[in-house]
């Protein structure tokens, strides 16, 4: 190179030239990767097809149960928060049922102000 001078119109050129095949290239790998997406979504379908024709078809089993345990303590301890809680005696109180909540509000709430 030394010695040897480009002109700009050459410098442009090279530089227009190199910068279409760079862009050439990505175009060839996006092609390629796309390629890819479409082979790997057809051997999924196939794949599915194929274990919906060789399953058998499978009877309902009945799902398990917990075993019924015995909640005596729980209904005690419970029944002794609410009684001080409230200032009463245990006689005053009758528990009739005691149920778990799936998914009570201030978890909810909780769950949407740590989001925010």
């Amino acid at each position: 190179m030394i010695g040897n001078e480009v002109s700009a119109a050459e410098a442009i050129t090279v530089t227009i030239f190199s910068m279409g095949l760079v862009f050439l290239v990505l175009f060839a790998i996006n092609l390629i990767l796309d390629g890819f997406k479409i082979q790997s979504e057809r051997e999924q379908k196939a794949l599915a097809k194929k274990e919906a024709k060789d399953k058998p078809v499978q009877e309902e089993k009945p799902v398990p149960t917990k075993p019924q345990e015995d909640e005596s303590e729980i209904i005690a301890v419970i029944t002794a928060a609410l009684v001080a809680n409230l200032k009463t005696s245990k006689d005053k109180l009758i528990i009739k049922s005691i149920r778990q909540i799936q998914d009570p509000t201030w978890a909810q709430t909780g769950r949407i102000e740590n989001m925010n």
